[in-house]
């Protein structure tokens, strides 16, 4: 049996490739994408069906980001 995937939303925010995606269990309507535009951005994920994520932006500085696998 395959399992079927639908696309149901575009979230927009990078100007180059996402070259990876990271979630937790702890904040489900939260998740980072990287890019090779050198950013980062934390979507808070929104049950809009106009709007699937918003961007957090913050003041351009990046303290810290642990990622556990």
């Amino acid at each position: 049996m395959t399992e079927q995937m639908t696309v149901r939303g575009t979230l927009k925010g990078h100007n180059g490739w996402v070259t990876q995606i990271a979630t937790t269990p702890q904040y489900p309507d939260m998740i980072l994408s990287a890019s090779r535009d050198k950013s980062i951005i934390m979507w808070k994920l929104t049950r809009d069906e106009t709007n699937y994520g918003i961007p957090q932006r913050d003041n351009g500085y990046m303290w810290q980001i642990d990622v556990l696998k």
